[in-house]
């Protein structure tokens, strides 16, 4: 039914144990369900005595847009959900999205300012808000109508650039309010040594191949 990616560095203990939380509360909150890890750090020494969750090494430069497809086309359910590896998911946070019956979701994280004001389920196209890069649930019919993720985009923009891909084939996403996943925030980005590369850089390139003006930054 449901294919999770998760995307990881476990660079440390804290990080690793990070994700392993993300996948235990995953399997709790839902139990048709196939994990896959996609891991960077190949010395992480993951035990999981779960047939649900498989664990893939990749050894190259991070690319969330193009992990994302990878992990992808490793499964063939019905639905894809694309996570961090920061994320605890509550109970029933899938069936909240089943019960929507739309092709693109994003759960509700309850301590995200941007969300907390959702009174019921909202289609729109404002990113962090009916978007949530670090966790959204699509039908595999859809992602592949899009030629999967745009891998242009390594990490930030990564949502926005899907965000322009949904809009040309007029799908705007949905916000499911019951659906309940805390975002613990980005903690592997305070790790890396080429943040500007991750973030900033990225922004130009969205602004100038979307011709937007993110942020006020200008194409």
């Amino acid at each position: 039914m449901l294919d999770v990616i998760i995307l990881s560095n476990a660079k440390n203990f804290d990080l690793f144990k990070m994700t392993v939380e993300t996948v235990y509360s995953l399997l709790e909150s839902n139990s048709d369900v196939t994990i896959f890890i996609l891991e960077q750090n190949e010395k992480s020494e993951y035990r999981f005595r779960n047939e649900k969750v498989k664990v893939f090494f990749i050894n190259e430069k991070f690319n969330y847009n193009k992990f994302a497809n990878i992990g992808a086309r490793l499964g063939h359910s019905e639905y894809i959900c694309i996570a961090n590896n920061d994320l605890l998911f509550e109970p029933n946070w899938f069936r909240e999205i089943l019960k929507a019956n739309y092709p693109i979701c994003s759960p509700r994280c309850p301590v995200d300012i941007r969300q907390k004001n959702v009174v019921a389920n909202e289609i729109g196209e404002e990113v962090g808000r009916h978007l949530s890069g670090w966790c959204f649930v699509m039908k595999r019919t859809l992602w592949q109508d899009i030629d999967g993720f745009d891998e242009d985009f390594s990490f930030w923009c990564a949502d926005n650039s899907l965000m322009e891909q949904l809009l040309a084939i007029d799908i705007k996403p949905m916000l499911v309010r019951n659906s309940i996943v805390e975002h613990l925030g980005s903690k592997t980005l305070k790790t890396v040594d080429n943040r500007d590369e991750l973030t900033i850089d990225q922004v130009r390139k969205f602004n100038k191949k979307y011709n937007k003006n993110l942020f006020g930054w200008g194409v």
